[in-house]
């Protein structure tokens, strides 16, 4: 047996907890708030040797987020209201894209982006055209 895996077995009753999925909401609350820890310790540093176990602890979390907090499906004007707010555009702002009155019928629900519009929008912010299509 190598050293390394010996100070593995020797420390993991201390460190297997950390490492395990989270049980109920309590369990979750607290590894967020250990990996918060962690976080304040190594800060931007990626070559910080607790590097590992901050990416061993996003897993678990991530695992517990996916099972129990699972993504609405997104739409695409909720993204096009998201990229106006994130760059402070009001609907005058891309008129140049789509008239106003359009584009207020969009952002209110009661018209969906068309394809020539998806495209446009895209090119303007720089995203895929997939951002906009509803799943």
């Amino acid at each position: 047996m190598n050293q390394q895996l010996a100070q593995a077995m020797k420390h993991w009753h201390a460190v297997a907890p950390l490492l395990q999925a989270a049980k109920n909401h309590k369990g979750y609350n607290q590894q967020v708030k250990q990996l918060d820890t962690l976080l304040d310790i190594i800060g931007s540093n990626e070559s910080h040797p607790l590097i590992g176990l901050v990416d061993a602890l996003s897993e678990c979390i991530a695992k517990y987020e996916a099972e129990h907090f699972p993504a609405k499906p997104s739409r695409g004007v909720d993204a096009l209201k998201y990229l106006m707010a994130a760059h402070e555009l009001k609907q005058t702002d891309l008129s140049h894209l789509i008239s106003q009155g359009v584009l207020s019928e969009i952002l209110n629900g009661n018209r969906q982006l068309n394809l020539k519009q998806i495209k446009l929008i895209a090119k303007y912010f720089s995203v895929s055209p997939e951002t906009f299509i509803d799943d």
